[in-house]
């Protein structure tokens, strides 16, 4: 037991570790920020745009932006920060180290952090319109081919990039008759599945139920997540 419980330690330390000199590289180069509109700031010598923050996120942005990406990106950015995105990601991250052993784990902060991304990029779309999808998923693919010393989990970044242009590319605005059919759907399928099934008032029913489970009668479709 004691050898696990250093064997976990040790990973522990070792992540905690890592994020924590990447987060000393990125602060020191952020000395050089300065600001720019819309309450974000240019750094000089960053590659790509990213927030950073805990309590008070802000947003920074890569020198020689276009306009239009600029005003994409701390779109994007914002919605972040309004959703807190930034308090979720990094009690997400805390739990991943403290749970690292278990891969399951790391595939729910890889699809946690995937989902934020392209639920912002969409959000973006519908804020500005269907015809900057192009634009925006070319920006993308531009840092993605940039190296960025903005390497930490606690960073709002460009991650997941060939999943994100998909999105994208391929996004349409959902029809109102569409969510509401969906949120029918989800309605009828949690009523389905968290309802007891009775088990009846005469003895053939009581007996049936005893064949079937060998205790009574059964409930149905009740998920333990442990």
């Amino acid at each position: 037991h004691v050898f696990l419980f250093i064997f976990w330690a040790l990973g522990a330390t070792l992540i905690l570790g890592y994020n924590g000199f990447a987060l000393a590289r990125v602060k020191k180069l952020l000395r050089k920020a300065y600001p720019a509109e819309n309450e974000a700031y240019f750094v000089p010598g960053l590659d790509t745009p990213f927030t950073l923050g805990l309590f008070r996120p802000r947003i920074y942005l890569p020198e020689g932006l276009t306009s239009e990406e600029k005003e994409y990106i701390i779109c994007h950015e914002r919605v972040h920060i309004r959703r807190k995105d930034h308090l979720i990601k990094n009690i997400a991250f805390l739990l991943s180290a403290v749970y690292w052993l278990n891969p399951f784990v790391w595939i729910a902060f890889y699809f946690l952090e995937r989902d934020m991304e392209m639920s912002c990029d969409e959000q973006v779309i519908r804020r500005m319109g269907f015809d900057i999808k192009k634009q925006y998923s070319q920006s993308l693919l531009d840092f993605a081919k940039r190296e960025s010393l903005a390497v930490t989990p606690l960073t709002f970044g460009e991650n997941s990039v060939r999943q994100r242009v998909k999105n994208v590319l391929s996004y349409r605005n959902a029809k109102r008759w569409s969510i509401v059919f969906g949120i029918v759907i989800l309605a009828a399928a949690g009523t389905v599945l968290f309802t007891s099934r009775p088990g009846g008032d005469g003895p053939g029913s009581q007996k049936e139920g005893n064949v079937q489970s060998g205790a009574g009668p059964q409930t149905v479709g009740v998920f333990d997540f442990t």
